[in-house]
């Protein structure tokens, strides 16, 4: 029996409640990384070379918006 196409399953139900949930999880982790920076004091956002402008402004970003990359300094 040959194995199933990869795109005809790409439309199931099961696939699709697997991407939700794949996003979700997404949804979740930025959530969780925020309130974890959230915590960090001032002097040791310096010491890491981030602003604490620059973080407040991460922190008040919507969930569903991604995590900037901080290494750029931009």
């Amino acid at each position: 029996m040959p194995a199933p196409d990869a795109a005809a399953e790409a439309g199931t139900p099961a696939s699709a409640l697997q991407r939700i949930a794949a996003v979700l999880r997404t949804w979740q982790a930025r959530r969780r990384e925020r309130l974890e920076l959230a915590q960090v004091d001032e002097r040791t956002l310096r010491e890491l070379g981030l602003s604490p402008t620059l973080v407040d402004y991460e922190l008040r970003r919507p969930f569903w918006r991604p995590t900037r990359d901080w290494r750029s300094g931009r």
